[in-house]
């Protein structure tokens, strides 16, 4: 760990220490030996899986840590099965193009956080083919930090401003190889090496982490 990184922790055990069991707090400390803790936009990061700190999914983990509570930490909602590329080995391809509309979607956030989960991820397919994932966003906020895992397929700097206005906590942006053909090949989509890139650049335009 860097010697910035070992500030950065100090400070959330610090804030953290008198929430968190004696036990819990070892067992965070060597968890953190082999991460790189690190402030974005005013918090602190330990990883994407993780929640920032402060924030109310923060709060939520540590409430559930202290009661002990059987909730599931993290979940992941697939919210089309809709994609624009043929990657052999997605766990999704193949499947009933059927998704639920809005209504459904959001209730299914709404049942997803009253289960006390603090990290929801959303998946697909493709999740940025529906027109409605910002509403699904802010359902799910504050109390759950958001994860979009996307092939970066026509994200833009407005989408992701959109995306960031809603709550988005992170993006992941899937890369298949740092070969541009290896890529396109495995996604079976011409140019998809480039649209990464571009979906890249358009978070980091927009501020999202």
């Amino acid at each position: 760990m860097s010697l910035a990184g070992l500030l950065h922790a100090s400070r959330l055990f610090l804030r953290v220490a008198g929430r968190l069991p004696a036990g819990h707090l070892l067992y965070l400390a060597r968890r953190m030996a082999d991460e790189k803790p690190h402030r974005f936009a005013g918090a602190t990061r330990i990883n994407s899986f993780f929640p920032p700190h402060p924030s109310p999914a923060f709060d939520r983990f540590c409430d559930a840590v202290v009661a002990r509570g059987r909730v599931p930490y993290s979940t992941y909602f697939a919210v089309t099965a809709r994609c624009p590329c043929r990657c052999s080995h997605c766990s999704h391809g193949g499947r009933r193009r059927a998704e639920l509309d809005t209504a459904g979607a959001l209730g299914l956030v709404a049942q997803i956080k009253a289960l006390g989960t603090c990290t929801l991820g959303l998946t697909g397919g493709e999740p940025l083919l529906r027109a409605d994932l910002e509403e699904l966003v802010t359902a799910a906020g504050p109390e759950m930090a958001t994860l979009l895992f996307t092939t970066g397929h026509r994200l833009d700097t407005a989408r992701a401003r959109r995306l960031a206005q809603a709550g988005l906590g992170c993006v992941t942006v899937g890369l298949e190889s740092s070969d541009p053909a290896i890529h396109d090949a495995t996604r079976r989509v011409a140019g998809s090496f480039d649209q990464a890139r571009r979906a890249v650049v358009a978070c980091q335009e927009a501020g999202v982490y």
